[in-house]
Order: structure tokens, then C-alpha cells, then sequence
């Protein structure tokens, strides 16, 4: 299912009417996966407080989860909390954060083949913004701290910087990347119910099909931009684009299904399906014009009828 709401929510208050429709439904057993964004004293409250159980990532903006994660990077890495996730390493440390409003249980996991490609991402974007930031010529006519801040945006923490004539000077902070190196490869998931670490790393994991649901919808079938102006087309629209998403997902878990995804994207495949014709003769007769030896393997390996 989904529901249309007015801009980006993030308060829990106007998910309980989300909640009413999936119980309306029968459902009894849920649990919410939310994302970041929900991360909030307020939210966490109301959650434990209405008995609604969820799997959520932690943000640093709280002091007591920073506080959390300096504690728990002392020993993270001993092996009574190695595992094995999909096969690979993986570390799991069972957490405790309390605030005086409530009290969560949780899990953090360190995961190093995800800390590697972290550090990796981060040092090559650190290098090449100070690179660019040295390289900007400051017009004379703007002041150099807006142009620092518009320039270097979300990687202004990890720099400071002095004016020599039109130019910027950069140096790096080392404990600000000190501590953000620290962090990488480490993430908080806390719960409200009964869950191990599996069944909150799994769910969670499992976001990225709605996620890549989301993609698809605004990519491939073109969902955005709504050129709508009326509630009632704009739901239509919505509609129409939510059943091309099943459909289209549907295709392509056959496609994996039966491995024609290594010969064929969806896109090609359709392009080459979309070639088959029904033709009405005159007596009222219908007729399929003849498949190519391309359609004939596929229509075979994904059982379907012209």
C-alpha cells in the first residue's frame, strides 16, 4: 500500500493514522523501520509511550549518543561480538540509551569492509575540496566567509581558512576528521519490542528495496515532475505510476529469477518485446505478427504468451 502526504513528515503524531489504516487491514503484527530523520527525543518518547514497535538509526545530534559511541569504541572490535552477516565480518555490540524521558535497547555494529570504503570516499572528497576551495578566486565585492560556506557546504567543519589576496589558504582540522574517521564504519540501530541484531539489521537492510522502489518510480516510469494542478489527477497519476512500479518490479524478479538480467536490462527487454504486434484482419480475425528469435527466448525463459 501507500499513503499521499503534504511535504516530508517526520512526527510520529501523523503516523498513527497510517497505523489505524494497517490495522484496518488486519495487520496486528508490525513494526515500524523508520529512517533518520525520526531520530528525535520527542519521536523516541511518543514511540515508547503509544507501545509501537520500531527498528531506527541513531543521528550524533543527541550528546548521549555521542557519549555512547565514544564508550563503545573502546572494545568494539573484541571478538566476543565478531559475527557473520550475509558471510561477511561483521561486529555486534548490544547497547543501552537512556534519557530521562526513556529507555531503548539497541545494537551497534562495526562493520570494516564498510569503514575501508568510507575512509576511501572521504580522504578523496577532503583532497579534492581543498584543492577546489585554493583554487577559487574570492570577487572582490563578496565577503570570503559566504563564499567558504557556499563553496565548501557540508565539508566546512573540516577546514580552516585564511585570505591571502584573492585566494583561500586551507588547512585540514585534524581532530575534526579525527573524529569522523573514528565513527565510520559504525552505526546504532535501536528497537522498541523483541528483536536480535539479525532480524534489526535485516529489516533495516531491507529499506533499500523501497528505496530503490522510490528510484524507479521517479527515474524510469517518470513519476516526477507531477505536472498535475488538480488533488484528483495527481492521485490518478499516483496510481497509475504505483501499479507500472508492481509490474514493473515483478518483471524484474523474474528476470533474476530466470538470469535473462544478464543478457537484458528492463528497458532493453521491453524495447524488444514491444515489438510483437496483434493484428485484426478483415473477417475480425487476430493474428500475432511473427516473433524474432530475440522474443521467442524470451517470451520461453519467462513463461509468457504473446
Amino acid at each position: 500500500m501507500y499513503d499521499i502526504y503534504p511535504g516530508s513528515i517526520v512526527d510520529v503524531t501523523t503516523l498513527k493514522n497510517t497505523l489505524k489504516k494497517i490495522e484496518a487491514h488486519g495487520m496486528e503484527n508490525y513494526t515500524l523501520v523508520m529512517d533518520r530523520g525520526f531520530f528525535s527525543k520527542g519521536n523516541i518518547e511518543e514511540l515508547v509511550r503509544e507501545k509501537i514497535p520500531f527498528i531506527m538509526p541513531a543521528t550524533m545530534a543527541l550528546k548521549s549518543v555521542k557519549e555512547l559511541m565514544s564508550s563503545v569504541q573502546k572494545d568494539i572490535e573484541s571478538p566476543e561480538y565478531l559475527h557473520k552477516f550475509h558471510k561477511k565480518p561483521i561486529f555486534v555490540k548490544p547497547v543501552t540509551l537512556e534519557e530521562k524521558e526513556f529507555k531503548i535497547n539497541g545494537y551497534c555494529f562495526y562493520d570494516p569492509k564498510r569503514e575501508m570504503d568510507e575512509k576511501s570516499t572521504f580522504y578523496s572528497r577532503l583532497y579534492d575540496m581543498k584543492e577546489k576551495l585554493e583554487e577559487t578566486a574570492i570577487p572582490g565585492w563578496r565577503n570570503a566567509a559566504e563564499v567558504f560556506k557556499e563553496r565548501a557546504r557540508e565539508m566546512a567543519s573540516f577546514y580552516s581558512w585564511k585570505k591571502i589576496d584573492d585566494h583561500f589558504k586551507i588547512n585540514i582540522k585534524k581532530n575534526a576528521v579525527s573524529q569522523r574517521i573514528n565513527r565510520m564504519g559504525k552505526f546504532f540501530l535501536f528497537y522498541y519490542g523483541e528483536r536480535d541484531w539479525v532480524e534489526c539489521l535485516t529489516y533495516y537492510r531491507e529499506r533499500d528495496i523501497v528505496e530503490k522502489g522510490f528510484k524507479v518510480m521517479k527515474n524510469d516510469i517518470q513519476s516526477l515532475p507531477l505536472n498535475t494542478n488538480k488533488d484528483s489527477t495527481t492521485k490518478g497519476f499516483i496510481f497509475v505510476c504505483f501499479i507500472g512500479l508492481i509490474i514493473r518490479m515483478k518483471l524484474l524478479s523474474m528476470m533474476k529469477e530466470t538470469k535473462i538480467i544478464e543478457d537484458y536490462t528492463v528497458e532493453s527487454l521491453l524495447l524488444e518485446l514491444e515489438k510483437i504486434r496483434k493484428v485484426e484482419l478483415q473477417n475480425g480475425e487476430v493474428i500475432v505478427t511473427e516473433l524474432t528469435r530475440k522474443q521467442k527466448e524470451i517470451m520461453e525463459k519467462l513463461n509468457l504468451c504473446a
